[in-house]
């Protein structure tokens, strides 16, 4: 059963990667607004469970709630996102990203403008040629956001496989015998009510 949950887990992590790496190779609003409603809904899924979980599924919750809730209001919040998301980690990885090559755009050799494409031109069998600019493909603005989505819906799920890790690190011992596993507290039950049944 756990190899199964692992595969599983490996392929949504894989599949993740996979269409975050796809949207952001071609940003377009459509890819903007499904990466920004997913990591709302990631968060949103995480403040309801909080109201509604215990122990420490309920830390766990609280943990994705606040990693990917405060990444959210860090990047989108209007103040926050012109005076803290540009000095950001993420926001310089984003920008750095490999960005795909547009192609050339061919009008007719007519003097006719092309906004956004530069002075990178010639003339070519009686066609203009340019050469678009870096600058102004992809939209920085779509781009930007469906990054700072993935890092979002990223860093929640840290969160909660932290919140995870120290609470099984906080956990009392257990000790596992015949395939189950016993805490030491139900061992002194059991010594307890094996010791009432020899008596």
């Amino acid at each position: 059963m756990r190899p199964r949950n692992s595969i599983c887990q490996l392929l949504i992590v894989v599949a993740f990667f996979a269409i975050g790496f796809a949207a952001l190779g071609n940003p377009t609003e459509f890819w903007a607004w499904c990466s920004f409603a997913i990591a709302l809904a990631i968060v949103g899924f995480a403040c309801l469970e909080v109201l509604l979980s215990r122990g420490s599924d309920r830390r766990r919750f609280v943990a994705m709630a606040v990693c990917g809730g405060g990444y959210l209001m860090l990047t989108f919040n209007p103040w926050f996102s012109t005076e803290v998301s540009p000095y950001l980690a993420t926001t310089w990885i984003i920008d750095h990203l490999p960005q795909p090559n547009p192609g050339i755009l061919e009008c007719p050799d007519d003097n006719t403008s092309v906004p956004g494409a530069g002075l990178q031109t010639y003339s070519v069998s009686g066609f203009q040629r340019w050469n678009y600019v870096a600058t102004v493909v992809p939209a920085t603005d779509t781009r930007q956001q469906i990054g700072h989505s993935i890092f979002a819906i990223v860093f929640a799920c840290l969160g909660g496989l932290a919140a995870r890790l120290i609470t099984v690190a906080r956990s009392e011992p257990r000790i596992q015998t015949d395939h189950q596993i016993y805490t030491f507290d139900q061992i002194e039950k059991l010594v307890g009510q094996q010791a009432s049944n020899d008596g």
